[in-house]
């Protein structure tokens, strides 16, 4: 081989070696990239439309990158606004009150990586529609129940209404609180004081938007059917976390369809009376089921037993709750204090809730958790817990206002 051959072959196989080179660093920056890629919600505008009869609406949009495949949230001072797809984008929220004051803050997150999120604050703007007026209400009663209860259907138009939400009275009592877009609402079992006229209240919340409704109770007659002394006891766990009940209880004057017993969003039925104790399940270890044996034929005679958690592994719990009221103000006003052990929790902490309102959305690390300025013509208060990555992760205290203490305690 003479020099000119040898030299061209050195360098073909250099040129060779470099490509060589090139297409692995080619190859291994790509999937660097790939590795180091996260998921990126940015760029979260909240844009407030016009006023429209003292309301407005928010159009949420954003740009986002490497995402989840089960789309996104929104939440916002203490209220879930649903899960969405990304496709949905630009999405429309509302109507908010348009009342010049108030924040609303708009947090977008992904539902596969709860850590990837961004959010905006909007500000109310200033309607100026007028007073609030509720127009055209009605209470209307309809068909009895083999309980002595009759089902009311409430509804009413509301002009230049300060808040999304309104609360429904009754004799003094606060029972209800419901969106005024869900209108109209109905009551399958409402009881009232065994008078034939009847007087039913309702108050746009945190307003004094207010408006009464007189109606003609109809004449119901309950039957004499008892289910009483409910009791559930868990089997031993199987390999899969779960567990059968069994369930016993005391009748008398039944119908003759049978029974059915729920325990929490689970039904299981129709079953025949008669036997000593019926099985249920699989329940799921870590929740607190609450086990209701229903008549069919007469749907008010029910018994009720709450049973607690049973854990059969590394389950999420939250447990040993505890809450204490403070000393009324000067307002009137109180606040509760509220505190309990949590193991095997997710990473988007907690929430609280009860009497019809979400309190808010708090870190683990927040522990104690104190609620309020609140007011409440009620003597007693419910308050759940719920873990916000798994909300069958829960539990729930029951709270004396009227004593300003705790009366019940429920741990999971």
């Amino acid at each position: 081989m003479n020099v000119g051959a040898h030299l061209y072959h050195q360098i073909l196989s250099s040129m060779k070696n470099i490509i060589n080179t090139i297409f692995l660093l080619l190859a291994f920056g790509l999937s660097a990239a790939h590795l180091t890629a996260q998921c990126s919600i940015f760029d979260l505008s909240a844009t407030a439309s016009d006023c429209s009869n003292g309301q407005f609406f928010v159009t949420i949009n954003f740009e986002y990158g490497n995402v989840g495949g089960e789309g996104f949230k929104v939440q916002g001072n203490g209220n879930q606004y649903g899960n969405f797809e990304y496709a949905d984008l630009p999405i429309t929220l509302g109507p908010f009150p348009g009342n010049g004051t108030s924040e609303y803050e708009f947090v977008a997150r992904d539902l596969q990586f709860p850590d990837c999120s961004d959010f905006a604050v909007v500000e109310a703007p200033n309607c100026g529609a007028g007073d609030c007026e509720i127009l055209a209400f009605t209470a209307t009663p309809g068909d009895c129940n083999p309980d002595g209860t009759y089902s009311l259907t409430i509804d009413f138009e509301v002009a230049n209404a300060p808040h999304t939400h309104f609360d429904l009275i009754y004799e003094g009592q606060n029972i209800g609180y419901y969106a005024i877009a869900d209108l109209p609402i109905s009551l399958p079992h409402f009881e009232d004081n065994g008078e034939p006229g009847q007087v039913i209240k309702v108050c746009i919340n945190d307003s004094g938007c207010c408006k009464i409704d007189e109606f003609q109770a109809p004449e119901c007659q309950s039957s004499d059917c008892s289910i009483s002394e409910v009791f559930a006891e868990a089997h031993p766990c199987n390999d899969q976390g779960q567990f059968m009940v069994d369930v016993e209880f005391t009748s008398q004057n039944t119908g003759s369809q049978g029974f059915r017993i729920r325990a929490n969003g689970q039904l299981f039925g129709p079953f025949a009376y008669g036997q000593a104790f019926y099985s249920i399940g699989p329940l799921n270890s870590g929740v607190i089921y609450e086990i209701v044996v229903r008549d069919i034929e007469f749907e008010g005679c029910k018994g009720v037993f709450v049973m607690d958690a049973v854990n059969c592994g590394n389950d999420c719990q939250i447990h040993e709750i505890e809450a204490s009221v403070s000393e009324c103000n000067e307002e009137g006003q109180f606040f509760v204090t509220i505190d309990f052990e949590a193991e095997n929790t997710g990473n988007d902490g907690f929430k609280i809730f009860g009497n019809g309102n979400i309190y808010g959305y708090f870190s683990y690390d927040d522990l104690p958790v104190t609620i309020g300025p609140l007011t409440s013509q009620n003597e007693e208060l419910e308050f759940g817990i719920a873990d916000a990555s798994n909300l069958d992760c829960n539990g729930f205290v029951v709270v004396n206002v009227s004593k300003r203490s705790t009366v019940g305690l429920s741990r999971l």
